[in-house]
């Protein structure tokens, strides 16, 4: 949810589109492995809140939040493509959300052009 909450955040403007992609996230989650939607829910509400609050802060616990990704392979994919696809959600993958994604990869130590990050 951390780095849902910070791609759906990054434009300054959570969408509706991106909230009900959230949700198809976690309905296909809870099929590959036990997600609590209610805490999920919880947590992503937390993060968009820190971010809100304190945006250089929160960007930067939240990366570091991320960070313990670095290196599972199947899960850093897993959060990428989750990232991708919200901020693909309104149709409008903008600039800082394409930043927040590549800004993710790296923490992962994932390659952002293997994801399609740079794809039109």
């Amino acid at each position: 949810m951390a780095g849902v909450a910070l791609v759906a955040t990054a434009d300054q403007e959570q969408q509706r589109s991106e909230l009900v992609t959230r949700e198809r996230i976690l309905g296909r989650l809870t099929h590959l492995q036990p997600v609590d939607r209610n805490s999920a829910v919880v947590a992503y509400d937390q993060y968009a809140r820190l971010l809100e609050e304190d945006p250089v802060a929160g960007r930067e616990k939240l990366m570091a939040r991320l960070s313990k990704f670095r290196g599972t392979a199947e899960e850093a994919s897993t959060l990428v493509r989750a990232c991708l696809a919200v901020g693909h959600a309104d149709l409008d993958f903008s600039a800082s959300e394409r930043s927040v994604v590549e800004r993710i990869c790296r923490v992962l130590g994932a390659d952002p052009h293997k994801f399609g990050v740079y794809d039109i």
